[in-house]
């Protein structure tokens, strides 16, 4: 595993563990299957089960949150 991808991973992110308040990040629950892995993984954890595959969510989590991705055009295809 490359070791700069690796990190903390709560692994079970959904709306039930997540608490916001005044719109933003108060609080996360239930660590019970954290573990430490590629954060990549996690990414799609929280696609399906916090956005419920929303892509205009994992957009903007992705566009604020920092998360190294590129942005690629699918125009024409």
């Amino acid at each position: 595993m490359d070791q700069g991808h690796t990190a903390f991973l709560h692994h079970d992110l959904m709306f039930r563990h997540v608490f916001v308040e005044e719109g933003r990040l108060a609080g996360i629950i239930d660590r019970g299957d954290a573990l430490e892995a590629d954060r990549h993984y996690e990414l799609a954890q929280i696609q399906l089960n916090l956005f419920d595959g929303d892509k205009t969510l994992l957009r903007a989590f992705l566009d604020h949150s920092g998360w190294p991705v590129e942005r690629t055009s699918h125009a024409g295809r």
